[in-house]
């Protein structure tokens, strides 16, 4: 969905005079800046599942849940580092996927051949 909007500040930027005489030195500042911004939503939309995973666990411990799997030869601590590495995992491949995808979407959209944009998108996911 905000990958669409690329094409459209394009043309906006092309087709206002007062905006492309704004934008003349620096024509790429607008998308830059509208990258990170979607890049905070996004990110703070992906970051949401490896916090309720975590938040799970504790929830299942506070009502005793985890009896059957306690008794067994797993400690409370090797459950609360595999949920927080498992949890760790999915959050970067949910922010990688993020920048990857709105990349695409933003190229397709510019209708550029280059695939400098969607590094530029990864990197600005990561940065995040």
């Amino acid at each position: 969905m905000y990958g669409s909007i690329y094409g459209d500040i394009d043309t906006f930027v092309s087709s206002n005079k007062l905006i492309s005489q704004m934008f003349a030195n620096n024509s790429t500042t607008l998308i830059n800046s509208f990258t990170s911004l979607i890049m905070v939503v996004t990110t703070a939309i992906g970051l949401v599942m490896p916090l309720v995973v975590v938040h799970k666990v504790q929830f299942e411990t506070n009502k005793e849940r985890l009896g059957y799997l306690l008794v067994q030869r797993v400690s409370r601590l090797k459950v609360y580092y595999s949920s927080l590495i498992l949890s760790l995992f999915f959050g970067t491949l949910a922010i990688l996927m993020n920048g990857f995808c709105l990349g695409i979407a933003a190229t397709s959209s510019i209708q550029a051949n280059n695939g400098k944009f969607i590094t530029t998108c990864i990197k600005a996911s990561l940065n995040q």
